[in-house]
């Protein structure tokens, strides 16, 4: 009942604005995608086993980025979470709605097992159902679960962890320890990592601070101590080996791709020892207030937590022992808040995040269990103490500017709210059962209202990422999905968004693309885009698409492009057909004259040593005469050095916005500065934009007032500037766009500083093939400072050459391709000696054969695969797909569920013997 009102008094506001809990970017293009597609699939296996009789589960699916194992790519979203099975039980049309609901009903879990653990630890009465509140209605639990679904699931797992753990340390078995293990493992790896930290620090506590104690207070030998400690240490490790082990179906092919993955975030921290007096203002803003603040410090406590941590830290002889716990661990937390090093080593020393803090959350709910009844009994020095804590932060929010924001006045109010109530309820002492309720009831009110203002479109701006009610069914025709339903072709294809606006929408409705956007990717497709420096990539598990790229789509197997405007169109791309949407838009659908089929043969081979010495343009154009591939893995193909037709354009600078130009360095003394260039466009070229060893220094307003300040304004104007650049930070990205004509391209290259920083030196921006003759190119700058390079070039390929190219790999393609479950057919024609080069993303699961007999895939042109052929003829090739690492997760996960098994059948027989 209590968690139904509170719910109704946070979410019915989404009813109210006709909005969904699936905000627009990562949890509808990851985990809402994920979630449709999973659900889509399982109706299939189904409906396949009751019409065939047999059980075919798909592995491998080209709607994956380019291409892409299901079980790797989808297990963080939706695969290892037992809830989104509840989905299978519903259509498809329905998914969105479910989809909500099961958001609801992880903050509901969330909360019953916290009421589990305090029952597990002696905690009983209703004033629990307090505590529960907080956790699972925790600002960290509510923005979570709008913004990633998967994410609560870890404050359902830590009191699972944790009641197992207590099990252990009471003798009452380690076999829920070994399933919670197995469960927070198959999940998510990445918040079991989190889990693992927090209950070690747990069990040290909980160790130290009542056995270890107790046996000490007992004069039992220091040994014997010792010995006591290993004997706990020894039976938590069987269990936790036994639950690594039994997760090993999903762990050990998840592990195989995140040691090869393409998300590598190299953020350079400027102090692992301490933030910025910005950031830790905006730390002490968020801690008892509605707010959000940086580095996924989601703490927004309700105050009543305040209060309780004053009581906390006074001396008193009730329940000493865990008080000693929570005051440790609170001491533990504000080091690991307040250092920028744990932030960055709990969060798997990737960049610096504090999502860690649903264990600060989790104690928080715990302190307000404990201490419940006490601020219920205050002695005068408590009270007095109480005082004093709530007009220190009082002034403390006073005094510093920045604090004095509505979020914090409320935070403010409500703990001189919640003063007056736990002052008022003591001088009540004869009315025990409703002075619980009340205070039970003004918690309950306190979390709602913040729950309620997060999401209040008057108070934050969090709703306005929100998708319609609705909008899902609706987007298929708005988005390329719309356009593509009119594509009509039986053979393989791929398709390329030339205006950047689609990530997973291939996943969402079913069709190849060339855009990426998961958390654990094939690195070698990152490596691809990189090394090409395809500016649709902004992160290294992201990538927006090819944004046209002539040479680029075709050698991914584009065959259609979908794009708003002819000028976007790669070189031998006609139009296909035309699609309007419901309100008017029209989209062109072009089909490429010179696709590549699946497969195609040839004797040439580059040397991977020497392609790396190439430029990025010499790069694509080599994959086109030969396959990039080691010399020890060329066999007898011939090698050959590739042909380039790219030339640099000379051009001269026409007009400078808002800058200048100092020998190889553009001074930015405004944002958005433009610098015109006038160049010559020889006919059949496409043309590029190319930077080279970018550094950019940053202007800031103390150092260089000119760039920020206007040079008239009033006192006025200057006092508000003076107070918008006073905490004023080193940018953590720069765009640079690049215009001809209507065509457009740009790039964002973050900096040292930003969490997803993958050091971008380089820059290639596409202006197309549609311009010739005599044009003006320019390039916008965002950013003031000093940007430096050692190149800055136009560049020109020649489309003719590379249709030529084309056409000669086309005479000798893979014929008469099948696509099955898992598998891949077709026959090859070839002279001897030959590769046979495909447009399938190269993974170990891949296996093939050659007339029958087994053979070894190769891995060319960085992310492809090839097959050599040594025998004249006409041959069969065969592809058979396995997620690598399965068999072997399978086995272990088998063996050891059987050990288990004989185990616990064991010991019931015993049991019953003994009775």
């Amino acid at each position: 009942m209590v968690f139904a009102c509170m719910a109704l008094v946070i979410f019915l506001q989404f009813l109210y604005y006709g909005k969904t809990l699936i905000e627009y970017h990562d949890s509808l293009q990851q985990y809402y995608a994920a979630f449709q597609y999973f659900i889509t699939y399982v109706h299939k296996v189904i409906r396949t086993f009751i019409s065939t009789g047999q059980l075919h589960l798909p592995m491998w699916d080209f709607s994956i980025g380019m291409g892409g194992d299901i079980l790797t790519a989808l297990n963080y979203y939706v695969i290892g979470d037992p809830i989104n099975f509840i989905g299978i039980f519903f259509k498809t049309s329905q998914l969105e709605v479910v989809y909500q609901l099961l958001i609801v009903f992880r903050i509901y879990l969330a909360g019953f097992c916290f009421i589990m653990f305090c029952r597990k630890i002696g905690y009983t009465k209703s004033y629990v159902i307090a505590g529960a509140v907080i956790y699972c209605f925790s600002i960290f639990a509510l923005y979570s679960a709008a913004m990633y679904a998967a994410f609560p699931n870890v404050l359902i797992y830590l009191p699972l962890l944790l009641i197992a753990i207590e099990r252990v340390f009471r003798n009452q078995g380690g076999s829920m320890l070994m399933w919670v293990i197995a469960l927070c493992m198959i999940s998510n790896f990445y918040f079991c990592y989190m889990l693992g930290i927090i209950a070690v620090i747990y069990c040290l506590l909980r160790y130290f601070c009542i056995n270890y104690y107790f046996l000490k207070k007992k004069n039992i030998e220091f040994r014997d101590r010792i010995n006591d400690l290993l004997k706990s240490i020894s039976k938590m490790i069987v269990p936790m080996i036994l639950g690594a082990l039994l997760s090993s179906i999903i762990l050990i092919p998840d592990l195989k791709v995140f040691v090869n993955q393409g998300r590598g975030a190299g953020q350079v921290v400027e102090s692992y020892t301490h933030y910025t007096v910005k950031e830790y203002i905006e730390l002490l803003s968020s801690l008892f207030s509605p707010k959000i603040a940086a580095n996924y410090n989601l703490l927004g406590f309700c105050p009543v937590v305040f209060l309780a941590l004053l009581l906390l830290f006074q001396k008193s002889c009730k329940k000493k022992r865990i008080k000693k716990i929570l005051r440790i661990a609170y001491v533990f937390s504000g080091i690991f808040l307040l250092i920028p090093f744990f932030g960055y080593a709990l969060n798997g020393f990737a960049y610096i995040n504090n999502r860690w803090i649903f264990g600060l959350v989790f104690l928080s709910a715990v302190t307000i269990v404990i201490l419940f009844e006490e601020l219920l009994h205050l002695d005068k020095k408590n009270k007095v103490v109480l005082c004093a804590g709530a007009i220190v932060y009082l002034v403390i929010c006073l005094v510093v500017r920045q604090l004095k924001t509505n979020a914090v006045m409320t935070g403010v109010i409500w703990t001189f709210v919640f003063l007056s109530i736990i002052l008022l309820l003591n001088g009540m002492k004869d009315l025990k059962e409703k002075r619980q309720t009340c205070f039970m009831a003004m918690i309950c009110g306190c979390v709602a209202f913040y729950g309620f203002s997060l999401f209040n479109p008057l108070d934050t701006s969090i709703m306005s990422s929100k998708l319609d009610e609705g909008q899902i069914s609706n987007l298929k025709d708005n988005k390329t999905a719309g356009a593509v339903a009119k594509i009509k072709d039986s053979g393989f294809y791929r398709v390329d968004v030339t205006d950047g606006d689609t990530l997973n929408e291939g996943l969402l409705f079913g069709y190849p693309s060339v855009a990426f956007y998961y958390s654990l990717y094939d690195g070698k497709i990152t490596e691809f885009n990189k090394e090409l420096n395809n500016s649709a990539m902004t992160v290294p598990n992201l990538s927006h698409g090819n944004k046209g790229r002539s040479y680029l789509d075709n050698i991914c197997g584009v065959k259609y492009a979908v794009t708003n405007t002819k000028e976007n169109v790669p070189y031998g791309f006609k139009l296909y057909k035309k699609q309007k949407n419901k309100q008017g838009q029209v989209r062109y659908i072009y089909k490429n004259k010179n696709s590549l089929p699946f497969g195609y043969t040839l004797n040439n081979y580059v040397s991977s040593e020497k392609y790396e010495t190439y430029t990025t343009l010499q790069k694509e154009q080599a994959m086109l005469q030969g396959a990039v591939l080691d010399e020890k893995n060329a066999r007898n193909l011939n090698e050959i050095i590739p042909q380039f037709m790219d030339s640099s354009l000379p051009y001269k600078i026409k007009n400078i916005k808002g800058g200048k130009i100092k020998k190889n360095k553009i001074i930015v003394e405004q944002r958005d500065a433009i610098i015109e260039m006038e160049v010559e466009i020889p006919k059949g070229k496409e043309i590029f934009i190319q930077g080279r060893n970018i550094k950019f220094k940053a202007y800031s307003p103390e150092t260089t007032p000119q760039y920020y300040y206007p040079k008239k304004m009033t006192i006025y104007e200057k006092k508000l500037l003076d107070n918008q650049y006073k905490n004023w930070n080193k940018p953590s990205d720069i765009v640079i766009t690049s215009q001809l004509g209507k065509k457009s391209d740009s790039i964002t290259m973050y900096q040292k500083q930003y969490k997803y920083f993958w050091n971008q030196e380089n820059f290639l921006l596409c202006l197309g093939n549609y311009y010739e003759g005599k044009q003006t190119i320019s390039l916008k700058l965002n950013e003031p400072g000093e940007y430096t390079y050692s190149d800055l070039s136009i560049l020109a390929e020649d489309m003719p050459i590379m249709e030529r190219q084309i056409k000669e790999l086309k005479q000798h393609p893979m014929n008469q391709v099948k696509f099955a479950s898992n598998y891949i057919e077709g026959t090859a024609k070839t002279e001897g000696n030959e590769l046979l080069v495909l447009s399938l993303p190269y993974s170990e699961g891949w296996s093939v054969q050659i007339d029958g007999k087994e053979a070894n895939l190769l891995n060319v042109n960085t992310m492809w695969t090839g097959v050599y052929l040594k025998e004249q003829g006409v041959h069969k090739i065969t592809l058979h797909y396995r997620t690598p690492g399965l068999i072997l997760g399978a086995a272990i996960s088998s063996t050891t569920l059987a050990f288990v098994s004989i185990i616990l059948i064991f010991n019931r027989i015993r049991k019953r013997g003994n009775k």
